[in-house]
């Protein structure tokens, strides 16, 4: 029996467990810090007992920002983040395609090629896609600081 019939599914099914894996920590761990704010924020309503000591606890600036992180998860929608985690899982494919085809180079052995230039790809793509999402953010001022100065710009009257 040849080596490829043995390593490539192997190899395959590892990568596949890994991908698994990680998406399902990383989605739970989402909800748990999403549970905790539900919580968190079930526990601050729970402590008012009229509605004109809630009202005057909106006006504070403590109730100003409880009211607007109600619509949110934990920290908002960042761009900034899914832009370094696209570049993070881009350059880690990349590497570990490299490695294939430092491995297939080495042993000789052709059969770790053909997942080297798809892992390699795909690490691509995820940077492809880090860079698009980089520039679509700047041009649509959602980057930390850029809604700021975009209205900077527009007050100052340069733009």
């Amino acid at each position: 029996m040849p080596v490829e019939a043995v390593v490539l599914p192997i190899l395959f099914i590892s990568i596949f467990a890994v991908l698994a894996y990680w998406i399902a920590a990383r989605q739970r761990r989402q909800r748990e810090l999403l549970q905790a704010q539900v919580d968190l924020q079930t526990r601050i309503l729970d402590r008012f007992d009229s509605p004109q000591e809630f009202s005057s606890f909106l006006q504070t600036e403590g109730g100003r920002r409880f009211l607007s992180g109600l619509g949110q998860e934990r920290g908002g929608w960042r761009p900034a983040r899914r832009i370094m985690a696209a570049v993070q899982a881009g350059l880690i494919f990349s590497l570990l395609g490299v490695g294939l085809f430092v491995l297939a180079w080495i042993t000789g052995q052709r059969a770790f090629s053909y997942p080297g230039t798809i892992v390699f790809f795909l690490g691509l793509g995820f940077l492809a896609s880090a860079l698009a999402s980089f520039v679509m953010s700047k041009r649509w001022s959602l980057l930390p600081g850029e809604a700021s100065r975009v209205a900077d710009e527009l007050t100052d009257g340069t733009v």
